[in-house]
């Protein structure tokens, strides 16, 4: 009697899909390094300083202070010009 042929031990994967579940699985992987390089980010120096250091580089001091960072400083230098 004729019937659906019954499948000969586990569940297989098709050949031919193997490398598009290659590159998709490739694909993801690329997106999720990405992303990882993207959440990325310098801890700015202000936060990582003490309470001291924030109420000394609040002050207007015309000069550049040890505890105030290379960034604040390039732009009061560049907010003078």
């Amino acid at each position: 009697m004729g019937g659906a042929p019954k499948a000969s031990g586990g569940s297989r994967v098709n050949s031919a899909a193997l490398p598009v579940l290659a590159i998709i699985v490739a694909i993801y992987a690329l997106g999720i390094v990405w992303l990882r390089k993207l959440a990325r980010f310098d801890m700015p120096q202000r936060l990582l300083g003490t309470a001291t250091t924030a109420t000394t580089a609040s002050q207007n001091q015309p000069s550049a202070t040890a505890a105030e960072p290379e960034t604040v400083a390039a732009w009061r230098e560049g907010s003078r010009a």
